[in-house]
């Protein structure tokens, strides 16, 4: 079964977002201090979902037939005071 990496990155700086919840399908994980979380998935269409506190929640369907990695930019929300 095909690997999938996805990074977390945080959309104006580029910067990693550790600690992001990342799940594909029924899979789940926490990004690490880069960014990364990985998954083992059959090959075909899965639904990736990305939630971290203080951004836009990011979902999107990404096609895996081989080893594949996606990055994932997450707005950050406005916060008026």
């Amino acid at each position: 079964m095909p690997r999938l990496e996805v990074r977390v990155v945080d959309y104006n700086t580029g910067r990693p977002i550790s600690r992001a919840y990342v799940s594909v399908n029924s899979l789940s994980a926490y990004t690490d201090f880069n960014g990364y979380a990985v998954f083992i998935v059959p090959s075909g269409v899965h639904v990736v979902r990305v939630l971290k506190a203080g951004y836009s929640a990011h979902r999107m369907s990404v096609a895996v037939f081989r080893d594949s990695r996606l990055e994932v930019r997450l707005v950050p929300l406005v916060s008026i005071l």
